[in-house]
């Protein structure tokens, strides 16, 4: 599967080094380099283009740079698997519709 739909979308997670490898091996996106922001985080890149941004969510810089998190948050990998899945099975569905 190739990832190119996305630009710089941002998740916040609890799992910093889990939700990256997966982003890693399960999509093969490549990390590259972030701008020193002042909390943990990292950007992964398809293309040689920044599409992905993983934060470490409950960081008081984070939330002070781009405030706290109202809205989904990954809870661990497997949510983000069930999530990655979901929108392939819609998507794969729409595409097959369309012939």
């Amino acid at each position: 599967m190739n990832i190119n739909g996305l630009d710089h979308f941002t998740i916040r997670t609890p799992k910093l080094v889990e939700t990256l490898l997966f982003y890693q091996v399960i999509l093969g996106l490549k990390l590259g380099w972030r701008p020193q922001f002042g909390f943990p985080g990292h950007w992964l890149y398809a293309s040689n283009k920044p599409i992905l941004h993983l934060v470490e969510a409950g960081d008081q810089a984070l939330d002070a740079y781009l405030g706290k998190a109202e809205t989904f948050m990954a809870r661990d990998v497997l949510t983000i698997c069930r999530f990655v899945a979901r929108i392939y099975t819609r998507c794969s569905s729409i595409y097959a519709s369309r012939g």
